[in-house]
């Protein structure tokens, strides 16, 4: 069966499509669930170990790492000289070596908090969302095409991907990062980089292939939403109960079909695409012209080539 903690996650996600009594009162008649599985176990504050070099200890991960060593009997490896030091930093926050003037500076620079400013300077570059910015996108399936055997660009996809960089760099909060993108174009007065947001239930596979069936592949989009939302924000392999019950995580097949339902029960809405040059500017860049896209409208294909739109931005508003 599933943890509260499990239920109060997917009745919030479902609740920010729906809402209603009957979800409220379906998630209050589960709280009281248990579950030993490890996504649902809180964080634990643990009492910092105690090591017989103290003099190692600089702060309380070096705690746990020499407290398991000396449990292990291991001398810890010698400390890395600074020309080794600004280059990991640099390799391990931004994904990119350190420059000449960087190692200079590092190496010459003999103040007591050298290190400290250096790790400062790495965390407050633009090359630092973008490192990692990856892990998540990955998460959110992002791609600049659609997928399948014709694999379609998508022209205005990178939006989404610079929304998610510049979340990393401005420290957005979990919270807030995880309700953009679930539901931001539901939001009063929406901005439109919370409608680009959204766009992370918009990175399905989309097939554009001659002679395939529209709502197949409409009902694959949205068991790939409910799978991904449980992926990403659950720590459960979701997706495996879209055939059968999880054979490991608490999840039944019922339950994948409840989570789904919501994405069923919404349609996909677009919004306007960039201004015309700044269009022009990113096709260069990726070397393919912007295309008209489709729009998916209970199953019915629609092209309007007068009036480019972003095919994915947004997610949508539910019909219950």
């Amino acid at each position: 069966m599933m943890s509260r903690h499990a239920i109060l996650l997917l009745s919030s996600v479902c609740l920010l499509f729906a809402g209603g009594r009957e979800l409220t009162a379906a998630m209050n008649e589960a709280v009281s669930r248990t579950s030993d599985h490890w996504a649902f176990a809180p964080p634990i504050l643990h009492e910092l170990p105690v090591v017989r070099n103290r003099r190692r200890v600089r702060n309380e991960i070096d705690s746990f790492v020499l407290a398991q060593l000396e449990k292990e009997g291991v001398e810890p490896s010698p400390e890395a000289d600074r020309r080794t030091l600004v280059r990991r930093l640099s390799l391990d926050l931004i994904g990119l070596p350190s420059s000449p003037e960087q190692v200079r500076q590092f190496v010459e620079d003999r103040s007591p908090d050298a290190y400290e400013r250096l790790v400062d300077s790495l965390l407050a570059s633009p090359h630092f969302g973008e490192r990692w910015a990856r892990h998540w996108l990955d998460l959110a399936r992002y791609a600049d095409s659609s997928g399948y055997q014709i694999d379609r660009p998508r022209p205005f996809a990178w939006l989404y991907r610079d929304w998610v960089i510049n979340a990393v760099n401005d420290d957005l909060p979990f919270d807030q990062f995880t309700i953009e993108q679930l539901a931001g174009d539901l939001l009063p007065d929406a901005t439109s980089g919370q409608k680009t947001a959204a766009g992370f239930h918009r990175l399905t596979l989309m097939n554009h292939e001659d002679g395939t069936d529209a709502e197949e592949f409409r009902c694959k989009a949205k068991v790939d939403r409910a799978s991904t939302t449980g992926t990403v924000w659950l720590g459960l392999t979701v997706g495996c109960a879209e055939c059968h019950n999880h054979k490991y995580d608490p999840v039944s097949q019922r339950e994948f079909y409840q989570l789904y339902a919501f994405f069923n029960n919404a349609q996909e809405v677009d919004v306007p695409a960039p201004p015309r040059t700044q269009q022009h500017a990113v096709a260069g860049a990726h070397a393919f012209e912007p295309r008209t896209l489709c729009r998916m409208r209970a199953g019915t294909r629609q092209t309007s080539r007068r009036n480019a739109r972003s095919h994915f931005p947004r997610t949508h508003r539910p019909r219950i």
